[in-house]
C-alpha cells in the first residue's frame, strides 16, 4: 500500500512536460491537472490552508464528498491549517502531516483530522487551529489562532 500525503497540488509542468502523453491523457486543456475524483484505496492525509483564495477550502469539501460517494472516505483524513497563502505550510506542519501518515501506514493508527464538511465545525472560531503550528508567523500582527 502506497500512502499519500497531499500538501500541495501543483499544475506547473516540470520534467513531466518532456514525456510523451499516454493515449488516455486529457485533451481538454487540463492535461497537467490530475483528476481528483475521490477514488482511492490507500491512506490519504490532505492538508489545506483555510485562507487559500487560489484553491478555496470548498474544494476539500468536494473532495470529501467524492471520496464518500466512491467508498474511499475511510482512507481520507483532512486537516485545515490557518494561513492565507496557497500551500503556505510551515515546515513543522509538513513534518506533522508526514509523521501522521507514517504512523497510519506503519502502526495502523488513523490520524486525527478536521471535519471540513461539517458547517458547524467550519464556523467555529477555533477551526483550523488544531493542526496549525503555534509558531506560525503572525500576519500583519494578527496571530493565526486566537
Amino acid at each position: 500500500m502506497t500512502p499519500v500525503v497531499i500538501l500541495c497540488l501543483s499544475t506547473t509542468p516540470s520534467w513531466s512536460s518532456r514525456l510523451i502523453p499516454a493515449p488516455i491523457a486529457r485533451d481538454d486543456g487540463l492535461r497537467w491537472i490530475p483528476r481528483i475524483n475521490g477514488e482511492f484505496s490507500v491512506p490519504v492525509v490532505s492538508t489545506h490552508t483555510t485562507g487559500d483564495l487560489f484553491v478555496p477550502l470548498k474544494m476539500q469539501q468536494i473532495y470529501h464528498d467524492r471520496a464518500e460517494a466512491n467508498g474511499s472516505a475511510d482512507y481520507l483524513v483532512q486537516r485545515a491549517i490557518r494561513s492565507t497563502g496557497h500551500c503556505d505550510f510551515t515546515d513543522q506542519e509538513k513534518i506533522d502531516s508526514f509523521a501522521a501518515m507514517h504512523a497510519w501506514v506503519d502502526e495502523g493508527a488513523v490520524p486525527a483530522g478536521d471535519a471540513v464538511s461539517d458547517p458547524e465545525q467550519v464556523a467555529d472560531p477555533e477551526f483550523g487551529c488544531r493542526f496549525t503550528d503555534p509558531a506560525a508567523p503572525d500576519l500583519q500582527g494578527i496571530p493565526p489562532c486566537p
